[in-house]
């Protein structure tokens, strides 16, 4: 039987997909200190890059595990 979601897909295709969403998640982190050594501290800015690191962290997290 055929795996569904995220694991079902070709492993160059998983790597491919894993290796671009890592690269979101560490500009999106780059994004994160820029911000917060800029004099004022844009919070709003600041908070949504913490949302969107975390939320792409999470769909990492599911889409490796079978979950998504």
């Amino acid at each position: 039987m055929k795996t569904p979601g995220f694991l079902g897909l070709p492993e160059n295709v998983q790597a491919l997909v894993l290796e671009r969403l890592d690269a979101e998640i560490e500009a999106a982190k780059a994004q994160v200190e820029e911000v917060e050594q800029s004099k004022p501290v844009d919070r709003d800015l600041l908070k949504s890059l913490q949302g969107d690191i975390a939320r792409s962290e999470d769909l990492r997290t599911r889409m490796v595990n079978g979950q998504a």
